[in-house]
């Protein structure tokens, strides 16, 4: 049941700004050749000074690659060596958190009802890793798709879904630590007071503070799958709050295999997830003041196209949303931002700008004042990477703050200018679904593009160089 005294499901989409932050993206870098190394369900993460990814290969082998600063990233590390094979898909596996110069990996290894969950970690920035660590569990349960989350302090909490010894009732329960690792509380569990049982192959989020432990993880009362919220407090060993934050109420009978993603951001926390209550997939977020429990839920961006597997990122007001998106044949990760704490977000924007390929499995981490992005390119088999900055690349002029690009007139019915540019770069203007209308190169001999033919609307125009990539919000009359 939803508690009516605290949620607000909103059917209509969040807001989307009709300004925009000026953003750019870096050249995309090949993280790791799938042929050698695989490419399953890679994740990003931020620490300090570096990013990092985690992924698997079909083998049951687990990877760890880092880049500091702007150097490359490094030779992929096997983390699992000592172990069995870690059970990988696209849906769910490993997991990474980071905190510092802390980084902490939790894994499952297969086959399932033999199951157990490992971990390891970094103190050094991921430059050398402990030999995995098995968690205690009782013999009363199978566990699967461990997640993890760290605290201020460091100090890991590891989520489960928990079968009983039928393979049956799956819960979702967790185990604390308040000392870095060297001892794990007794099991407690998040979804009990939930009716019926979890979603029993839909991966969970975990956000940890100093404290309280939050999950969020989707809910199986017969057959709606809705979003769940649970709250517990670190010095008790029940929840203390359980409710359904989903307004969509998607009746599935077979398991979706798609889970929620969460971040602490200005307004409390934000929640995101793809449901098809709405009869196709679509990316729902929510606001959750943890405090009051007040929580609004609503469709991110209403669209007709397929949107799957979103994750955030966040850092107090700004916040970036990445999700695949499907124009059948073709998927493309995109990215939605907002720099006001989530009231306003940008439309989709396609992370990579190539309407020929398959690019998905996208994951988004924060540092330094930007976005760190990952996706896999199912074409050429790797997975790559880019630096989302806010402000303007090399190749467009700019003065401090001042940016100096113009487009004008904007509004046009026709022809428009677009003023400084330095050299050649090449255009694309985009509808607001992210779908490709017009492309090209344009100089600043000759900055001159006619829309003359497009319908009147709201359009990005996307200019990049060598430099990077920048965009400017275009309407035509």
């Amino acid at each position: 049941m939803k508690n009516s005294l605290l949620i607000s499901c909103l059917t209509l989409s969040a807001s989307i700004a009709l300004a925009q932050p000026d953003y750019y993206f870096t050249e995309s870098e090949v993280v790791v050749d799938a042929a050698e190394y695989g490419n399953i369900r890679p994740h990003v993460v931020s620490f300090n000074q570096g990013v990092g990814v985690i992924w698997s290969k079909p083998n049951g082998s687990l990877y760890f690659s880092k880049k500091d600063g702007e150097g490359p990233f490094d030779e992929p590390f096997k983390l699992n060596q000592s172990i069995g094979s870690v059970f990988a898909a696209n849906y769910g596996g490993a997991d990474i958190a980071a905190e510092g110069d802390r980084l902490f990996v939790t894994f499952m290894t297969t086959p399932y009802l033999e199951a157990k969950v490992y971990w390891t970690m970094s103190d050094d920035r991921g430059s050398s890793w402990t030999t995995p660590q098995q968690l205690a569990l009782p013999d009363s349960i199978i566990p699967f798709l461990p997640t993890v989350a760290l605290d201020e302090q460091g100090n890991p909490a590891i989520m489960l879904m928990a079968y009983n010894s039928n393979y049956a009732d799956p819960q979702y329960v967790v185990a604390r630590s308040m000392d870095g690792a060297s001892s794990f509380s007794g099991l407690v569990s998040f979804s009990e007071d939930a009716p019926h049982e979890v979603c029993d192959c839909c991966p969970a989020h975990l956000l940890s503070g100093q404290d309280a432990t939050l999950a969020f993880f989707r809910n199986n009362d017969a057959n709606i799958r809705d979003i769940w919220y649970a709250h517990i407090r670190n010095e008790d060993d029940h929840t203390d709050t359980v409710f359904d934050i989903d307004p969509s109420d998607w009746y599935i009978a077979g398991c979706p295999s798609t889970g929620p993603d969460a971040s602490f951001t200005s307004q409390g926390v934000h929640t995101v997830w793809s449901s098809s209550g709405s009869g196709h997939p679509q990316v729902l977020s929510s606001v959750l003041n943890p405090t009051t429990n007040e929580v609004t839920s609503a469709f991110l961006a209403g669209s007709d196209l397929s949107q799957y597997t979103p994750r955030i990122a966040a850092s107090g007001d700004t916040i970036a949303i990445v999700f695949e998106q499907i124009e059948s044949p073709i998927t493309t990760s995109v990215v939605m931002l907002s720099v006001d704490g989530g009231d306003n977000f940008t439309l989709p924007i396609d992370i990579v700008k190539d309407s020929s390929g398959i690019y998905n499995g996208p994951d988004v981490a924060y540092s330094n004042g930007g976005f760190d992005l990952v996706y896999r390119d199912i074409f050429d088999a790797s997975i790559r990477y880019k630096r989302l900055e806010f402000g303007w690349p090399a190749a467009i002029e700019h003065t401090g703050e001042e940016h100096q690009i113009r487009v004008f007139p904007n509004p046009s019915y026709g022809i428009v200018r677009v003023e400084g540019l330095r050299g050649l770069v090449d255009y694309t203007v985009l509808d607001q679904i992210g779908r490709t209308i017009m492309d090209g190169k344009m100089d600043a001999n000759q900055p001159r593009l006619d829309i003359s033919r497009l319908p009147s609307g709201v359009y990005i125009l996307s200019l990049r160089s060598a430099d990077g990539h920048a965009s400017k919000r275009l309407f035509k009359l």
